[in-house]
């Protein structure tokens, strides 16, 4: 994790002091993490925190080693990649040992040259980003992902939940929103797949089947309320198409509206969309 690695290089460079033969009586250690240097006034019960220790019994040796000179030592806050020369050529030599390059296990403090203690939010982050990736995969190859693959190149990803994480959208017309596009909306198409209905055929204007493409764009029972978002679409310099409809967040708003003026899904109650 970077706290950990933090807190090792603050040990390497606390190290270099201490087999420094010249005696230099005021050193100063910058690190670009402001929660690493916090932690030093902390019960250092976190992971990575039992680095510091071996930290602060380096400091105590020098302290007494020098004290007879007016000898200080300074951990402060450096802003990363600010063209600092010395931050940029630590940068890097992290890179170089990121990518296989070590150092003489003689030359590092001992607390270093043996396996460190496992960091158990170490694993459970390398075993989430593998979750995740197996997941993403799993979701592209199936139907329903490729599906929205077609007019939504990013999905899965997090831009279309910030699209209907706002205040003046109701759970269930967000509720609709996912499932129109997952195509997993309870219109006739979809619903007479599962035998709920006797006929997929859409009950506004009886022709066709009642699918996304149908209730979105074709239905001539519909072209009114369809009028709103096709005057958004063309200042976009768009086509009214599902791709648009569904691909562009920006669309989110007026489809909501479009679905609420429906009353299509209506069950008992209309669905709630307040004014903006």
């Amino acid at each position: 994790m970077v706290h950990e690695a933090e807190l090792i290089g603050i040990l390497l460079g606390i190290h270099l002091i201490n087999t420094e033969n010249k005696g230099t009586t005021t050193c100063a250690i910058g690190v670009d993490s402001q929660a690493v240097i916090k932690a030093f006034d902390s019960d250092l019960r976190k992971p990575g925190h039992h680095i510091m220790p071996k930290i602060l019994q380096i400091a105590n040796q020098l302290r007494k080693r020098r004290k007879l000179a007016k000898y200080e030592l300074t951990i402060h806050w450096t802003a990363g990649h600010v063209g600092i020369e010395g931050n940029e050529k630590v940068d890097a030599e992290a890179k170089r040992a990121s990518e296989g390059y070590t150092t003489d296990a003689k030359s590092i403090p001992p607390y270093l040259r043996k396996v460190l203690l496992i960091n158990l939010a170490a694993i459970c982050r390398v075993k989430y980003e593998k979750l995740k990736k197996e997941w993403v995969s799993k979701w592209k190859q199936s139907k329903r992902g490729q599906k929205v693959q077609c007019y939504d190149k990013t999905s899965p990803s997090k831009l279309f939940l910030k699209a209907i994480s706002q205040g003046n959208l109701s759970r269930e017309v967000v509720s609709r929103l996912l499932q129109i596009r997952l195509t997993h909306i309870p219109l006739n198409s979809y619903l007479h797949h599962f035998k709920r209905v006797d006929s997929a055929r859409c009950p506004a204007c009886g022709k066709d089947i009642e699918d996304t493409d149908h209730f979105l764009l074709r239905c001539p029972n519909y072209a009114y309320k369809r009028w709103e978002m096709m005057q958004v679409v063309r200042k976009k310099h768009k086509m009214l198409t599902l791709e648009t409809i569904l691909g562009d967040l920006e669309m989110t708003i007026p489809l909501a509206k479009y679905i609420t003026a429906m009353q299509r899904f209506r069950t008992g109650k209309l669905l709630a969309y307040p004014d903006q």
